[in-house]
């Protein structure tokens, strides 16, 4: 899996038939290792292929990070919004483009720093400066449910982009990565109260294995170490 993906993904929980892989000669699986392994072989392992959508603030424009000569195409949420102005048919043409490309689960950006950390959807999360009035990661999850789609939800906690020139896009604090890793765990936390089983897995990109092996209350409570499926 770690030619496939880098950084560290999370499965959520789910039933199946599926038993977890032998353990190679020698090597002592635990109980959580092996559930881990359930969970990869229930759908991710036999899926393959996936689709990723980085989508948000720099959609539309030929790059986002510092220095670039195209700055982003939108100045201000307001005016992604007044672009970007059905939440439901955006989901709609995502899956519509992942079923035609023969994916079979769908990566999606809640926030990355190419989009300067634009939240999208109406989070209560402090921290961040850009975050959507209009649910498009709501209305992408009902569709991906509707369509049969598993839906990896893609984080990337660091403060990287947020204090370059064209920002700041995070509040002060958030320059302490602790306090980072702090809002992204709520975040999680608080998709899956939102979500719940709609929620196929959580890909945390850089140093996402911060979360995943720092103490409380940095660690997402719901999401043990051994749901991990994958490290780079």
């Amino acid at each position: 899996l770690t030619t496939i993906l880098s950084g560290a993904i999370l499965l959520t929980a789910g039933s199946s038939t599926t038993s977890a892989a032998e353990p190679e000669a020698g090597l002592p699986w635990k109980k959580e290792y092996q559930e881990r392994q359930r969970r990869v072989d229930q759908w991710y392992a036999p899926a393959r292929f996936g689709l990723f959508y980085t989508w948000g603030m720099a959609t539309g424009s030929l790059g986002s990070w510092e220095g670039y000569e195209h700055p982003l195409p939108y100045n201000t949420v307001e005016e992604f919004e007044a672009a970007a102005k059905d939440p439901e048919g955006i989901a709609a043409n995502m899956v519509a483009a992942v079923k035609q490309a023969g994916a079979r689960y769908l990566i999606f950006t809640v926030f990355h720093s190419c989009n300067r950390y634009f939240v999208t959807y109406p989070s209560k999360v402090p921290g961040y400066r850009w975050k959507a009035t209009k649910d498009y990661f709501g209305a992408l999850v009902n569709r991906c449910h509707q369509e049969g789609i598993p839906l990896i939800v893609y984080m990337g906690p660091d403060s990287a982009h947020a204090f370059i020139k064209d920002g700041p896009h995070m509040t002060e604090e958030m320059r302490d990565q602790k306090n980072v890793f702090a809002a992204v765990t709520q975040m999680i936390n608080e998709i899956i109260d939102r979500h719940g089983e709609k929620i196929g897995g959580f890909w945390f990109g850089d140093c996402g294995h911060g979360i995943i092996t720092s103490p409380a209350p940095h660690s997402p409570k719901r999401l043990p170490v051994y749901q991990l499926t994958g490290a780079s």
